[in-house]
């Protein structure tokens, strides 16, 4: 059997060397490769939900589709969410140039995950690698805090582009504007103070980690996966997706595919979030 040394290039990497097949340390078991056979045949979605008014008061109904998308899904999309269409297209820009740029540039903030700080990986490059027995997703990441300051390194920001700093730093207080919101909606959905949720996940303290996933071009795609089937540990997860499908959700035994709207956001209810509902 061939086996594959660690470390093991990036997928960027590697799919810009042009392989025609993937090393064996990303090939899933038969039984866990993508497949169709359980997609929902009705192209179901997950909700839409428009979030005008909901800052001021006046969305009682927004607060019942909320509800409702939170106790049937888990995950729902949302427009009207108060983040510039403006900002939304400067984080991609900044994105896709900091993943543009030659990897050694990239590579000056490598992804750290030392034992002093386990549960707090920083940096660029792969997650999960924890021996070579480890079957690895096909996907690379940039990762950095928002919140708490005690976790902010900007050190591991990238400096490139010239206005990767300034665009997150602006993209990250909107995000925590945005999580504030739905935690207050979620509290008073459950009959709760509304700042009943974000005082349990830390306040002040809370975190809040930006991960952009990379996807580079794969030679075998029917063999891998971009990122495992999983629930999120977070209470909350945002997520900005591009306009190319690839995410799928879990209900009742299909899986969903999402279907991304411009400049929509997707919301993902977390293990934390679970679990502070039945304790």
């Amino acid at each position: 059997m061939e086996v594959t040394p660690r470390p093991i290039d990036l997928v960027q990497v590697l799919s810009h060397k042009g392989i025609d097949h993937v090393p064996l340390r990303f090939v899933q078991q038969p039984g866990k490769r993508p497949s169709t056979a359980d997609l929902d045949p009705e192209h179901q979605g997950i909700p839409v939900l428009d979030l005008a008014g909901i800052e001021i008061g006046s969305g009682a109904m927004v607060m019942e589709d909320v509800a409702r998308a939170c106790e049937e899904w888990g995950f729902f999309q949302v427009i009207n969410h108060g983040i510039s269409a403006s900002l939304i297209e400067n984080v991609w820009k900044v994105v896709n140039g900091f993943l543009a740029l030659p990897m050694e540039e990239k590579l000056k903030r490598p992804m750290k995950q030392d034992s002093s700080s386990p549960n707090h990986p920083t940096g660029y490059g792969r997650l999960f690698d924890f021996s070579e027995n480890t079957i690895l997703d096909w996907v690379d990441a940039l990762i950095h805090y928002f919140a708490p300051v005690a976790l902010v390194d900007m050190d591991y920001w990238p400096e490139s582009p010239a206005n990767y700093r300034e665009t997150m730093e602006a993209y990250g207080k909107e995000m925590q504007r945005l999580v504030k919101v739905f935690l207050q909606t979620f509290s008073r959905n459950l009959g709760l103070h509304s700042n009943h949720l974000e005082k349990a996940f830390g306040g002040d303290d809370a975190q809040f980690i930006l991960r952009v996933n990379h996807y580079p071009p794969c030679p075998q795609p029917n063999l891998v996966m971009g990122l495992s089937p999983h629930s999120d540990g977070s209470a909350v997860t945002i997520l900005l997706h591009d306009e190319v499908e690839g995410l799928q959700i879990r209900k009742e035994g299909r899986w969903h595919t999402v279907k991304p709207l411009p400049n929509a956001l997707i919301v993902n209810l977390g293990d934390m979030m679970q679990a502070s509902f039945f304790c």
